[in-house]
């Protein structure tokens, strides 16, 4: 089934067809305000080196996959890491573009290194326990197992300026075959 999804791009609304039942994510709601703000400079720690500045890690082009928690299931699959499987999957594709791809969860490093371990991710995994993105930039969050923790979406940010925003997640399986294919529309105009 196709639906017309409203996306913004660099502050510019354009209309794009998107499939709800493989493509699900759509944006609205809370991300709204997040196109055309610049990512907040500060140190955020990480597994890849101590810490990393996101501005500086958006000076070219970079994919941010935001995660209520790390482990997440449901129905028996873990649905985080389905979906951190499938962003290592395009990979290729992404780093032909020019895009990075960084994760980040408001849980401890501690917390995230089983499941960073365990998938063997090659990502940047950022954490943000004290929820400056919140804060700083307006990342929207939820309430989980009695936490204030992010909300699930895919940020993509160019030149350390936020130019779109994927939110709410549908179909995470799907989350970054709808950026990449996104992206790839993008770098065709």
């Amino acid at each position: 089934m196709r639906s017309t999804a409203t996306q913004l791009h660099l502050g510019r609304r354009t209309t794009a067809r998107t499939s709800t039942s493989s493509r699900g994510s759509d944006l609205s709601g809370p991300s709204d305000g997040l196109i055309g703000r610049m990512l907040p400079r500060g140190e955020l720690p990480a597994w890849s080196e101590p810490t990393i500045d996101l501005r500086s890690a958006a000076r070219t082009s970079l994919i941010l996959c935001v995660y209520s928690r790390i482990a997440k299931w449901a129905d028996g699959v873990e649905l985080n890491s389905v979906r951190a499987h499938a962003w290592h999957e395009h990979e290729p594709e992404l780093v032909a573009l020019g895009y990075d791809v960084v994760a980040l969860s408001a849980q401890s490093l501690e917390d995230q290194r089983v499941w960073v371990e365990n998938e063997r991710l090659v990502c940047t995994v950022l954490s943000d326990v004290e929820l400056r993105l919140a804060a700083t930039l307006g990342l929207p969050t939820i309430e989980q197992a009695g936490a204030r923790v992010y909300d699930d979406l895919t940020l993509v940010a160019q030149g350390g300026e936020v130019t779109q925003v994927f939110f709410p997640l549908r179909d995470r399986a799907h989350d970054a075959q709808i950026v990449t294919s996104w992206l790839g529309d993008v770098h065709d105009v």
